[in-house]
């Protein structure tokens, strides 16, 4: 039987690394969405939706908050994005680390789908993606991976599938095999959705263009993860 070919992403030809304890990139974890509706209600039987419609513009945002550990912190986010009516936001180092690979916390109307983040060799919480879903937007959850703790998919119901993956990308700093790593476990992670679904990659890649990339770049020159994403 002819196998079939996904055009999506052609993965590296490089072996992974050895697992590591201690690596932001050495696990893969899944999850189906929880019964959590307005108030943590059950949506459990409600009617199957879908999340991308014809006549209804989806409004999708990024942003490295830089922590958002202390309540009120999580609860103003929550709150911008009702009041500017944003349907999914990718979120970037958040810093709070869990003992669970992926959980759920339903916080004024939104739940917030997190993979937790990481220590570093002193020991602080470093890293962490995740993104707030409204309640309508929730009922179309159909399923969520957490491909590395700076990779989180969400598959979500319609016609065609929508999946949507929550990236945050090692620094300029980081060491050479951790961004190989990084950028393998995407392409792998990319690889796996159907082509025929609609693919949407919120990120911060850590990427900055300069003067030579672009004629009003802020940046004086490309740093080493622009020139990546442009190979």
């Amino acid at each position: 039987m002819a196998t079939k070919h996904n055009p999506r992403v052609k993965v590296p030809n490089i072996s992974a690394p050895a697992t590591d304890t201690r690596s932001p990139d050495s696990h893969v974890a899944s999850s189906s969405k929880p019964n959590l509706g307005k108030d943590g209600a059950d949506i459990g039987a409600c009617k199957i939706s879908k999340l991308l419609h014809c006549k209804k513009v989806l409004k999708l945002s990024a942003t490295n908050v830089q922590t958002i550990w202390k309540q009120h912190q999580t609860e103003e986010l929550a709150s911008n994005c009702i009041n500017r009516q944003i349907d999914l936001v990718g979120i970037q180092e958040h810093r709070i680390v869990y003992d669970d690979p992926i959980r759920y916390e339903h916080i004024l109307g939104k739940t917030l789908v997190t993979s937790s983040a990481w220590r570093n060799d002193s020991q602080a919480a470093t890293g962490g993606v995740e993104m707030p879903i409204g309640d309508k937007s929730m009922k179309t959850l159909a399923s969520v991976r957490s491909y590395s703790v700076r990779i989180l998919i969400l598959s979500f119901q319609g016609n065609p599938a929508t999946t949507v993956s929550v990236v945050y990308s090692p620094t300029n700093a980081a060491e050479e095999e951790e961004v190989k790593c990084f950028y393998e476990r995407l392409s792998r992670g990319t690889e796996s959705v159907p082509a025929y679904n609609v693919l949407i990659v919120l990120g911060d890649y850590n990427a900055r263009i300069g003067k030579e990339d672009s004629k009003f770049s802020f940046r004086d020159n490309t740093n080493r993860m622009a020139a990546i994403l442009q190979s």
